[in-house]
């Protein structure tokens, strides 16, 4: 949709900036962990923003606290609304206020 093949570049994250010989080229649902980690890295200094509470903007990519250092990640598309893929498909649906408490880190452009 956008130009950019997320799993790709995480790769290539992973090797060029952490210096991994062997990566993990299976990005799911497993690898949030991962891309949470890349998306800090770029918001240090790469024009990408991150918030620990607040209302998401559209376009922002967020990500929900599941417990024992395991994230879930949806991208927050606006009115409530958001995209992500909980293992049966990708979905777009509004969460519940109990998965929004959960909410800690929302990655978005800067302005």
């Amino acid at each position: 949709m956008c130009g950019i093949d997320l799993q790709r570049t995480i790769v290539e994250y992973e090797r060029n900036v952490l210096h991994k010989e062997k990566t993990d080229t299976n990005i799911d649902h497993r690898r949030t962990g991962t891309q949470k980690q890349y998306f800090e890295w770029l918001s240090k200094d790469k024009g990408l923003m991150y918030k620990t509470k607040g209302q998401p903007e559209r376009g922002s990519v967020v990500f929900f606290d599941r417990g024992k250092g395991r994230y879930h990640v949806a991208i927050y598309l606006g009115e409530g609304k958001y995209i992500h893929n909980n293992g049966r498909g990708q979905r777009i649906e509004e969460f519940t206020q109990e998965v929004l408490a959960r909410m800690r880190y929302i990655f978005y452009l800067r302005k």
